[in-house]
């Protein structure tokens, strides 16, 4: 099957990686990806499930579909048997597929996982790089430094273009969004946490002097959003 171009790209603020990265997987120079990962923990689903595509505009598609953690995206398979992906996301409502529902927020589509009240919580998955080493004389290894993001293009042939002389390490994580009653979601950190309570910055001043919160951890910010909901 063809493969249309994707582009994955892992923009500049830092996510929140609630769960400890699973594997690590290592790609020389000149191999690809997407023979390095399993397909098994490449994609959300086991196989592409139905769902349907909704849209701003009240047009809705539907289609197989499924989500890659490599990507970022939700491909589907088009009438032709091809693998593709939305080619204007940012004009998606949201999908769903089978009882998951997903909104496309900053670049990605985040998962709904949590509704508290108003607050709606959703995850995004993902392969991050953790490092990279630049290939030297004889075959020795430098550290290049490591990072959290990069940005890799998938031509046509689904060919990562990866650094030559460059090992690349990268490993599954997630990252945690809040989102409000208009779905519109962004990432979970403590800048971004004020910014969704403007009108409760005391309220949430004293809740963080009074508990531990760590804004990578799932069961706090479940906890912080339950309060910021009460009256009280």
């Amino acid at each position: 099957m063809k493969k249309s171009i994707f582009l994955f790209i892992f923009t500049a603020f830092t996510f929140c990686a609630f769960s400890q990265k699973v594997k690590y997987y290592t790609v020389q120079p000149g191999e690809n990806i997407l023979d390095i990962i399993p397909k098994s923990e490449m994609y959300e689903y086991p196989a592409f499930e139905s769902g349907v595509v909704y849209f701003k505009n009240g047009k809705r598609s539907a289609s197989k579909l499924n989500y890659n953690f490599v990507y970022e995206e939700i491909l589907y398979i088009s009438t032709t048997n091809d693998t593709l992906t939305i080619a204007n996301p940012e004009e998606v409502k949201y999908v769903s597929i089978g009882k998951d529902e997903y909104y496309y927020a900053t670049n990605r589509f985040v998962k709904l996982d949590t509704i508290i009240g108003d607050v709606k919580l959703g995850i995004a998955g993902f392969f991050a790089t953790v490092s990279k080493r630049r290939i030297g004389a004889y075959g020795t290894t430098t550290d290049g430094g490591s990072e959290s993001y990069g940005s890799y293009v998938v031509p046509n042939n689904a060919k990562l273009e990866l650094i030559p002389n460059v090992v690349t390490t990268v490993a599954y994580s997630k990252a945690l969004f809040i989102g409000n009653r208009f779905n519109q979601f962004i990432p979970v950190n403590k800048k971004n946490i004020f910014s969704f309570y403007p009108e409760k910055e005391e309220k949430l001043k004293l809740y963080l002097k009074d508990h531990k919160v760590n804004f990578a951890e799932y069961a706090d910010i479940v906890s912080l959003v339950k309060h910021m909901n009460t009256d009280s």
